[in-house]
């Protein structure tokens, strides 16, 4: 029975390839590296450093609130000796709301950073589009691959440094809001 089947399968396979439509050997294509672009062009090198002021700034007041965290915490814990139950108790729940809402404020500056580097990239990335497309006009180019996308081509098909001359010419700067 299995025999049979591989059979069917195999006459239905030889079927398809031969009346599939041939693809043009001539077709033109490029590939670029799109994270090469990005970390190489002067849009991404802004992008990167300025991302990374803006996460350095949130470390250093995460780092401050915790070292007040600590301070905050040992005086609870050496005050909860002199306190009765209910002040004690009063405290902690301060210290414990204070804490929660450090913590969302701290994770909503971190989404927030995200979505402004995302939004950024998105910039850079549509600059790619559309120095592609007119490169892909010039060159008569049909195709344009990431270079993720592709297993092997050869080096003249890439585009990636024609990119990243174009795309350094019309944006050197992004916003990171």
């Amino acid at each position: 029975m299995t025999y049979s089947f591989a059979r069917i399968f195999v006459l239905a396979f030889a079927m398809l390839a031969f009346m599939a439509p041939h693809a043009k050997a001539d077709t033109p294509i490029g590939v670029i590296d799109l994270a090469k672009i990005i970390e190489t062009s002067a849009a991404g090198k802004d992008l990167q450093a300025k991302f990374k002021t803006r996460k350095e700034a949130v470390q250093k007041e995460v780092t401050a609130f915790e070292a007040d965290l600590k301070s905050k915490e040992q005086t609870l814990a050496k005050d909860s000796k002199s306190m009765d139950q209910k002040a004690f108790m009063d405290k902690k729940a301060g210290f414990e709301k204070d804490l929660k809402k450090k913590r969302e404020d701290v994770l909503s500056k971190n989404i927030a950073l995200e979505k402004s580097k995302n939004d950024a990239l998105k910039t850079i990335q549509s600059k790619v589009a559309q120095i592609c497309a007119d490169i892909a006009e010039q060159k008569k180019i049909q195709v344009i691959l990431d270079r993720g996308a592709v297993v092997i081509a050869q080096q003249s098909l890439d585009i990636t440094a024609d990119v990243i001359k174009k795309l350094d010419e019309t944006l050197k700067t992004v916003d990171l809001k």
